[in-house]
């Protein structure tokens, strides 16, 4: 549309309404989320005599100067952006910054209860605006799609549900006018119970969770065995699909088996020119680097290893593994730098400068200032400054 022009410094929207539309693969979803980690402003919620400090809301953009509607701290921005990270398979990280909205709107804000429009964190108006519709909507929305993936597509007869609660939750219930739905976990067991609603019945049921353990588990729908198929192309963790077909309720039993799976990205920091090695404790299959992080990469039984000629900044690529039953991507979050990065103090009294070699052997020569000879020779050591 329009000139085509691509905008630098995305705004929150641009991922949200791109993931919510459906038009990606799980990496370039994984790529765009890392776009909102590393590039838009992460406050975190905090309060007196509240001491955890995980959960955070985001602002629209890093755009400056201020105006109205561009760069705010919004409850349905984030919220709808908690959405897409659910929808690009991030629970984790879509729970806590869906937990920073509702703290920070409906525990902390001046009205209990209450969802705000603006947030008591946006630095031009705070808190503005009460049960503004539009967060209403997409708080509901992020919680019954998102947290809990009810996904009825009732014209193909197909009920999907993708849950994604944090891994540590032991218990969840939801009942809305269309569906009853409840979780349970004991160790290694979970428990689904679950009665559809919808005036519309003949639906299948398909079940998609997130693997716990490394093997294949044992399915039981209504007291019967059944089998499931392990998802493709799946980032950070393996999942299943179980078809439970057609029934008035359903109640299911995963009873995983093997050992247990944590999902974790592999975050490295590394000098542009410089040589990545990466250790796997499992047979690494695969490299994806569609971003061209690494020229001349190579693996092996248990390494990877590449010339880092990428663009600066946050990176991304892939690594296919094998764990037990499954195969699946390992994210790797690489933070491209500057071989020598130069900073400044904004705050201090004078112009002052700090040298830091980012590179993995020593840095030396003569330090030149606008052209000018400083007579000064600089040697630094691997990483110092």
């Amino acid at each position: 549309m329009g000139h085509r022009m691509r905008h630098e410094e995305p705004a929150l929207w641009t991922f949200y309404h791109a993931i919510d539309s459906e038009i990606h693969d799980p990496f370039q979803a994984y790529q765009a989320s890392r776009y909102i980690d590393t590039r838009i402003a992460h406050i975190p919620v905090v309060a007196r005599n509240y001491a955890d400090t995980t959960n955070y809301v985001v602002a629209t953009t890093n755009w400056q100067p201020y105006m109205w509607s561009i760069n705010n701290v919004a409850f349905a921005e984030i919220a709808h952006t908690a959405l897409a990270y659910w929808q690009s398979g991030r629970p984790e990280e879509a729970y806590r910054m869906y937990k920073g909205a509702i703290l920070d709107a409906m525990y902390l804000g001046s009205g209990p209860g209450n969802i705000t429009q603006v947030s008591f964190y946006d630095a031009a108006r705070g808190e503005t605006y009460r049960d503004f519709a539009d967060p209403v909507a997409m708080a509901v929305r992020a919680m019954v799609q998102g947290m809990f993936g009810i996904l009825p597509d009732l014209t193909n007869n197909r009920l999907t549900l993708r849950p994604g609660f944090p891994a540590d939750w032991e218990f969840a219930e939801l009942e809305t006018q269309n569906i009853r739905y409840s979780y349970s976990r004991k160790e290694n067991t979970e428990h689904y119970r679950i009665t559809p609603l919808f005036v519309k019945t003949d639906n299948e049921l398909i079940l998609e969770v997130n693997a716990r353990y490394d093997r294949i588990p044992d399915v039981a729908v209504n007291g019967k065995s059944v089998r499931c198929e392990i998802l493709g192309n799946r980032i950070g963790q393996p999942a299943i699909s179980i078809e439970a077909g057609r029934a008035e309720m359903y109640d299911i039993v995963i009873s995983w088996k093997g050992e247990p799976l944590t999902k974790e990205s592999i975050p490295v920091a590394v000098a542009k020119g410089e040589e990545l090695k990466l250790r796997f404790k499992q047979t690494p299959l695969a490299i994806k680097d569609p971003q061209g992080v690494l020229s001349h990469s190579s693996l092996t039984e248990s390494c990877l290893t590449g010339k880092v000629t990428g663009t600066e900044g946050y990176r991304t690529l892939f690594v296919e593994t094998r764990r037990g039953d499954f195969t699946y991507w390992r994210p790797v979050d690489i933070h491209v730098k500057s071989p020598v990065e130069i900073r400044n103090d904004p705050e201090a009294e004078k112009l002052e400068f700090t040298l830091t070699n980012n590179k993995n052997s020593v840095l030396q020569g003569r330090l030149y200032l606008n052209g000018m000879d400083t007579q000064k020779d600089i040697r630094l050591l691997p990483g110092s400054s």
